[in-house]
């Protein structure tokens, strides 16, 4: 999944972050220094969003709101709610899998994710891929930063034709 590989590099640098090896983590891992930052300061404008909309009290203890972070279940139900519909059907094939979106057009997986080494029916658990964003090259249509997720969460968290 490339969204559990982005979440563990942003989790490995938040910790280095702490001891004051932010830049050094960040510059050994050929990560950028700045993204991370905004990152984190997207975080905390979600945090600060979530207590103006009463959905998390801010006398809460963090470790009570962050229970569930480390559920990779969870966290993918919660990314598929936010990117739905961008979703993908995986045709697992004996030597190479195709994938199709919503209007039956074939996307190709983009070669810089992890999920682009997958290579036939063995390597997928579900048949579901959900996304960031697709881009039209050259080389046809590509889906970015995508994540294998189950069945259940595409049922429950999937917002259905508007």
């Amino acid at each position: 999944s490339d969204h559990f590989a982005l979440m563990r590099a942003y989790n490995l640098w938040k910790k280095e972050e702490r001891r004051g090896r932010g830049a050094e983590f960040a510059r050994r891992n050929f990560l950028r220094g700045g993204t991370l930052l905004m990152a984190e300061k997207i975080r905390m404008q979600f945090e600060t969003l979530l207590q103006e909309a009463k959905l998390l009290d801010p006398r809460t203890h963090k470790s009570f709101a962050d229970r569930h972070a480390s559920s990779w279940p969870v966290v993918k139900a919660c990314l598929l709610a936010g990117l739905y519909p961008n979703l993908l059907r995986i045709d697992p094939k004996k030597s190479r899998s195709l994938y199709f979106s919503k209007d039956g057009g074939r996307v190709k997986i983009h070669p810089a994710s992890v999920n682009s080494k997958t290579r036939g029916e063995s390597d997928w658990e579900h048949r579901w891929l959900f996304y960031y964003e697709k881009v039209k090259t050259k080389g046809g249509l590509f889906a970015y930063d995508s994540s294998e997720i189950g069945p259940f969460p595409v049922l429950l968290f999937g917002a259905g034709d508007t």
